[in-house]
């Protein structure tokens, strides 16, 4: 009698076959069965193992909801900024020395202006010109504005005529809050001085 050969199923047939088993045995068990105690506390040790082995300085032991969480590693909690530490600061207007205005508008420009952020960082903003006069110093900043130390700061400036000709230019600002600008080839820039971009640490 001729013996009957089976033929051996292909290897995508015996991935869907158990892919199959496991859907079918898996939807059963999870409508059907429920963990007791015991085997919930199993579970979760389990877990926690599979986590402190992935990332062992993951800790959330001492969080009480996804906002609170007292285990902040080495450093306290007040070494942090809150919300409220990065709320937006006023921006104050600049009072310029004689002689000196604002080109507000200008190529949409601002007028002068300045605010110190959260971090204790000035902020400078405007274009500005000398319209009349002779004083080299374009304004001076207020008492909580002013750096520690003089500083020499880059700035465009545009020299003098009737064509807009920017040029490089370097503004000192002095302990005392005297801000004076010149050329890089030691011009005196007042035709049109832009402030944007300018920022140093306050000195208080």
């Amino acid at each position: 009698m001729r013996a009957i050969r089976l033929k051996r199923p292909s290897p995508a047939m015996i991935v869907a076959s158990v892919a199959l088993v496991v859907a079918a045995t898996g939807t059963a068990v999870a409508t059907t069965s429920k963990l007791t105690g015991p085997e919930v506390r199993k579970v979760v040790k389990i877990v926690n193992k599979r986590i402190t082995k992935r990332a062992p300085a993951l800790s959330v032991a001492h969080a009480r909801s996804a906002d609170v969480a007292t285990n902040l590693g080495s450093a306290a909690a007040s070494v942090f900024a809150t919300k409220s530490d990065l709320a937006p600061v006023p921006v104050a207007p600049l009072s310029l020395h004689g002689g000196w205005l604002s080109i507000a508008g200008e190529a949409g420009a601002g007028p002068a202006r300045a605010f110190r952020d959260q971090f204790g960082v000035v902020h400078l903003a405007g274009l500005i010109g000398r319209a009349g006069g002779s004083d080299p110093v374009a304004l001076t900043l207020p008492g909580d504005l002013r750096p520690a130390y003089e500083l020499e700061l880059p700035a465009v400036c545009d020299l003098p005529g009737l064509i807009f000709n920017p040029q490089p230019g370097i503004v000192f600002i002095e302990k005392d809050g005297n801000v004076q600008p010149i050329t890089t080839s030691g011009a005196d820039c007042y035709e049109r001085l832009s402030l944007d971009g300018i920022s140093f640490r306050a000195g208080g």
